[in-house]
């Protein structure tokens, strides 16, 4: 242990390191929700395509958000400050609940992230196909 780190800042250092990291894929799924969803919805639209279920809720979810972003922000940092806790927490035990609560999260996170690009992308390879031929 070096002189400028106590047991207490390196305790912190993994959640606030894993609060950011989760943070960081919320704010991607949320740019994606508000600017690449809706522009493959006017394409969609544009084309009459006729939607799968996930890619329809995909939109309608994508629409509440662009819509209500603002209520989105208290409940993010709600979540941010429980996330945080969590891992802080989890820490007592030791580092592997740490690691494996950051590493869950993430995956959660990518799983929501890559459903929605396959909800979005479906369609969009059928239209592609069919401007092909």
């Amino acid at each position: 242990m070096t002189a400028t780190t106590t047991p207490q800042t390196r305790g912190l250092r993994l959640p606030v390191l894993g609060t950011l990291l989760h943070a960081g894929f919320v704010f991607g799924l949320l740019v994606a929700y508000m600017s690449y969803v809706p522009d493959a919805k006017r394409t969609c639209d544009e084309f009459g395509l006729t939607l799968p279920w996930l890619t329809q809720t995909t939109f309608k979810l994508s629409m509440w958000v662009s819509d209500y972003w603002w209520t989105l922000v208290p409940v993010f940092a709600v979540f941010g400050v429980l996330d945080f806790v969590t891992i802080w927490w989890l820490g007592e035990s030791g580092r592997f609940s740490q690691k494996a609560w950051i590493v869950g999260v993430a995956l959660l996170l990518g799983a929501i992230g890559t459903t929605t690009a396959v909800a979005i992308e479906l369609p969009m390879m059928k239209l592609r196909e069919g401007l092909k031929n």
